[in-house]
């Protein structure tokens, strides 16, 4: 009861708070990689035809084949040396596109190399989704397919399977009318041979001169190789199984399809498709193919609601028998189960979840009292799932497939494999953990609006930026610059122009971005720094027209927002003013109106010529005065007794040389200062 309570409030939940997608049939899209390249520590890819692909998709990068095996001409053949980048899996978001390439937001962490068939997936995401008929994807076609992959934000509620079963790596197919040929072990032959039975296919790039013959390839199965062997079963995480003998009619002989060697997923985080059991060896068109390994399924989940469905990604089962009753041939392995990737927090319900090996083939031939070789059954799959356990209510299966017999009731072999092994059990892993790459591409993700500033005026820059680890920011032009930090910066430009500003991070991955700056000229000014007048006298200057004016400080100005204001200082006063244009851009400077004083002539009302050497002569001490045009001194009764225009010259006191007396004269001065002529008189004592 309070497990129905529980699936009945989760349910509930679901219809009231997510959106419910129903999604049926093949939900993913592939994509064909022929190239995978870095430009500015970014990772692009490029594809055959992008059609339906867009910025911000999520997709799985996932290289298929590509490991290196034993070429000799020996028992060693086919066994794999390295798994190179074969298995290399990512997810990624796509940041931009350009024509059929796409950009990844963050760089790749694996390397993928796009000879050895590496393909792109569009993750097919919902919020919540339903299963109301099979989910499943498009077979390997020898570049693209094979994998389902969904991501769910919420609940993904099964009312009916997901299967990738017999969509992975092709089994071994026939090649009609081969020779009857007893007791031959070689470990391959080409293909085009016409003898001996074809490989499965598996993480060994298909190459024609080794595609048939006893020996596994890789993980795909060995052919059936001398008259009417059995082929051997494809190999994941378990080993295939051995193909049956030959032919009774060319006695024992050990020249049976070789089941393929597993892969230890103990230490590694590769996927792969679940390889192509090996073809039976034919000479009367009777023998069966290899079958085809299972597909990978990812699934991310917050919750999955089982309703006792299954989630299957197993090898092919070869269900029809090599034979006709009255002759027979070899027949085709079983092949490999795939690999169950469950990113699941949480289950509800009953869940089946299997990657098995696919059952080896039957031979049939019930008129003669021989024997030929069953198929060796597929070695099982990989279920990878987050966590350290899954509940109990999760049953998985990854047991290896089974071999096929003999029918042949006259034959003391009848109801036996015949050599003919089951595959191995494959491996249920935990401690699942996605890979994306967690780095972040340096990037500059704000910087000011373009803007315009006055000359001579700073602008204070920020930029926002996303990266991992440490950043160092060069700005340029490096010009005017006050300071300078990562994120901020302050100028004063000198002229408009770019302003650039460039992260680095500690892998030398750079980002770039800019603002323009335009550059307003000032205002100009057509005043001088000064200008004189005399005493009393008022001047009216004429500003280059603006905006606004603004004079300070407010004294003897007729207005200080006039642009031809008349100034009457008592005084020299410095005047400060501002020029404001359209921009609102401000020139300041400063200007002195000087005041010319020239009634203070600087002479003496007494002087003493007794030859004491002080005061003895009556001259000038006014260095106002720009020229002298008459200086004349007389004796109480009008008598002129010295004149000069000469402002270089003095009177000593005397008259056609003769010392004149102690009295009381007068004087008479007429000259220019600041240009204009003025006129003064005034008395001397002369005291001796």
């Amino acid at each position: 009861m309070k497990y129905i309570f529980i699936l009945f409030a989760l349910y509930f939940s679901i219809a009231t708070t997510a959106q419910v997608t129903p999604i049926t049939g093949v939900v993913n899209l592939y994509y064909p990689v022929d190239t995978v390249f870095t430009v500015n520590c970014r990772s692009h890819i490029g594809l055959t035809n992008r059609t339906g692909l867009t910025i911000g998709d999520d997709i799985l990068i996932i290289q298929m084949q590509g490991a290196v095996i034993d070429t000799t001409n020996t028992n060693q053949f086919g066994i794999v040396k390295r798994l190179m980048n074969a298995g290399n899996f990512e997810f990624a978001t796509i940041i931009d596109t350009n024509g059929n390439d796409i950009e990844l937001k963050n760089t790749l962490s694996k390397y993928f190399n796009a000879s050895d068939k590496v393909q792109v997936v569009k993750i097919a995401k919902y919020k919540s989704a339903l299963t109301f008929s099979t989910i499943t994807c498009s077979p390997w076609n020898g570049s693209t397919g094979g994998i389902i992959a969904l991501d769910i934000l919420d609940t993904l509620i099964l009312n009916a399977p997901i299967n990738a079963s017999d969509k992975g790596f092709r089994g071994g197919n026939l090649y009609p009318n081969a020779s009857f040929v007893c007791n031959d072990t070689r470990p391959y032959w080409s293909l085009f041979s016409g003898v001996l039975g074809p490989k499965g296919e598996g993480i060994y790039k298909y190459n024609s001169k080794y595609e048939s013959g006893m020996n596994f390839i890789a993980t795909g199965g060995g052919g059936g190789s001398a008259n009417n062997s059995g082929g051997g079963g494809g190999a994941n995480a378990g080993q295939g199984g051995d193909g049956g003998a030959q032919s009774t009619d060319c006695g024992i002989g050990s020249n049976n399809g070789l089941g393929a060697y597993p892969i230890d997923y103990t230490f590694i985080n590769k996927l792969f498709l679940g390889a192509g059991g090996g073809a039976g060896q034919q000479d009367e068109n009777l023998a069966t193919p290899g079958m085809n390994g299972g597909g990978i399924i990812f699934i991310k989940a917050k919750y999955i609601i089982g309703n006792s469905q299954t989630i299957e990604a197993n090898g092919g089962n070869q269900t029809a028998d090599a034979g006709d009753g009255a002759r027979a041939d070899g027949a085709g392995a079983g092949g490999a189960g795939g690999c169950i990737v469950l990113d699941i927090n949480n289950y509800v319900g009953t869940l089946n979840v299997s990657a098995k090996g696919g059952k080896g083939g039957n031979t049939r031939i019930e008129d003669v009292v021989i024997a030929t070789g069953p198929g060796g059954g597929g070695g099982g799959g990989l279920i990878w799932h987050k966590g350290i356990a899954l509940p109990p209510i999760v049953i998985t299966n990854v047991g290896g497939g089974l071999a096929g017999t003999v029918i042949n009731s006259l034959s003391p072999l009848n109801g036996t494999s015949y050599g003919a092994l089951d595959g191995v059990d494959g491996f249920v892993k935990d401690s699942y953990l996605p890979i994306k790459n967690t780095y972040t591409h340096p990037d500059i993700t704000s910087i000011n609006n373009d803007t315009a500033v006055c000359a001579h005026d700073s602008v204070l820059i920020h930029i926002t930026i996303q990266a991992t680890g440490a950043i160092n920011t060069s700005w340029t032009p490096a010009k005017g610059f006050a300071y300078t930090s990562v994120s901020s910066a302050m100028i004063a430009p000198g002229q408009s122009g770019y302003i650039y500003a460039t992260i680095i991070d500690s892998l030398g991955c750079t980002d770039i971005d800019s603002m323009y700056i335009e550059v307003w000229p000032l205002p100009t000014s057509n005043l001088l720094n000064q200008y004189i007048i005399q005493l009393y006298d008022s001047i009216q200057l004429h500003a280059n027209l603006y905006d606004s004016i603004y004079w300070a400080p407010n004294r003897f100005i007729d207005s200080i927002f006039s642009f031809n204001p008349t100034f009457t200082p008592p005084a020299t006063q410095l005047y400060r003013y501002y020029l404001v244009d359209s921009n609102q851009c401000i020139y300041y400077d400063s200007l002195l109106i000087k005041v010319k004083q020239c009634t203070n002539l600087g002479l003496a009302n007494i002087f003493t010529p007794n030859g004491d050497g002080i005061n003895d002569t009556y001259h000038f001490n006014n260095i106002l005065i720009d020229e002298l045009i008459s200086f004349q001194i007389f004796t109480r009764w009008g008598e002129l007794v010295f004149e000069t225009n000469n402002l270089g010259d003095f009177w000593d006191g005397t008259f056609h040389g003769k010392e004149l007396s102690t009295d009381v004269y007068t004087y008479q001065i007429k000259g220019k200062c600041y240009g204009a002529i003025f006129q003064d008189s005034g008395n001397i004592s002369l005291i001796r």
